[in-house]
């Protein structure tokens, strides 16, 4: 499609004639932005859901140490819930680097929550995250 300049019609022209030919190039412009602008939400949606599956999974590990914790009949405070949720996110910060709005990272993140909840599941609490 040819380059479409503002000063190559009149838009007091087109407005009057629905019929005119230069129509068929607006709309085939604004349907190509319409895709572009598309495709450029369905990345950044598609990196927010997997931001949003990272947190969710940090969430299920902090969940998980509380719980053993509180099988274990101790408290639970909500300043060692804060501690618990900046180890792990320290430890996964220390393994991958910092979270970044990149899939591969993002999938790292993901990937070693999922298997932390696994190995909490198993062994129990990390002796690097704080459990008094």
């Amino acid at each position: 499609m040819a380059a479409l300049w503002p000063q190559e019609f009149s838009y007091s022209e087109l407005s009057r004639d629905q019929k005119h030919p230069k129509w068929d190039h607006v709309i085939a412009f604004h349907r190509t932005m319409k895709t572009v602008e598309a495709r450029e939400f369905n990345d950044k949606a598609f990196l927010a859901q997997w931001d949003e599956a990272v947190e969710t999974a940090v969430r299920h590990c902090i969940n998980r140490i509380i719980g053993l914790i509180k099988n274990n009949g101790q408290p639970v405070e909500n300043r060692l819930v804060g501690e618990i949720k900046m180890a792990v996110n320290t430890r996964k910060k220390q393994l991958f680097g910092p979270k970044q709005k990149d899939l591969e990272i993002l999938k790292r993140h993901y990937n070693w929550c999922k298997a932390l909840e696994r190995d909490i599941k198993e062994k129990g609490i990390p002796p690097w995250c704080p459990s008094r």
